[in-house]
């Protein structure tokens, strides 16, 4: 009885020490994604940065330069719903 004891408590230590490596393993992958998803963040800041100062040089376009790439747009959108209406579906 004794020896069998034993065992189930070093069955229960190896158990605990797996359950805490787990836990540690967790916790490492989601800091490992923190970090990523920061850096990703700093990365893509200066598309996002270009990307506003862009729309802002567009704002000052002429009404007929904005008419024109609506109507382009929609003409290509009317296009494409043509294609698929004919078709069947998609």
């Amino acid at each position: 009885p004794a020896a069998r004891r034993a065992a189930s408590s070093r069955a229960a230590l190896r158990t605990t020490t797996k359950a805490k490596a787990t836990t540690s393993n967790k916790m490492a992958e989601r800091v490992a994604l923190g970090s990523a998803v920061g850096a990703a963040a700093i990365a893509l800041a200066p598309a996002a940065q270009a990307a506003q100062e862009f729309a802002q040089v567009a704002e000052g376009e002429p009404f007929l330069v904005s008419l024109g790439w609506g109507a382009l747009m929609a003409s290509f959108s009317f296009s494409l719903s043509l294609v698929v209406w004919g078709r069947s579906g998609l």
